[in-house]
């Protein structure tokens, strides 16, 4: 995968600052279904998570705003329904990468947060293993 192949190459190195970027749904809906304290209770859980997992690491957790560059900056309303998770960092040439964590969008599911973690932890500190998967 991308973020595996940019650790391997020494693009993402343990003083790369990275950022988890969180577009969320966090207000109520028309729909029945639609329960905003999951939403909530999973974007509180990312962030306990991440800076436990990782309190060395430059991660910043960027809930419901864009990256351009080295700024950070609004964006529009989150979209119904949305939990996406990305993983941002800056090259070499200070250009925005970018690699998708998880969609729920695009599953249909809420993300497993100790999976993603454990992803991420699998990567960022054993990138040559390949027995994981999100």
């Amino acid at each position: 995968d991308f973020l595996r192949t940019q650790v391997v190459m020494g693009y993402v190195s343990p003083s790369t600052p990275l950022h988890v970027r969180l577009e969320f749904c966090g207000k109520s809906s028309f729909s029945l279904r639609h329960k905003e304290e999951t939403y909530l209770r999973l974007a509180d859980k990312l962030s306990e998570t991440l800076s436990s997992r990782f309190p060395g690491r430059p991660i910043t957790l960027l809930k419901n705003v864009e990256m351009e560059g080295l700024t950070v900056e609004s964006r529009r309303e989150p979209r119904l329904g949305s939990f996406e998770i990305d993983l941002l960092w800056l090259d070499k040439n200070k250009q925005v990468r970018r690699t998708q964590l998880h969609s729920k969008l695009e599953s249909r599911t809420f993300p497993k947060i100790e999976r993603i973690i454990d992803y991420l932890g699998h990567v960022l500190e054993d990138p040559i293993r390949q027995d994981e998967l999100i």
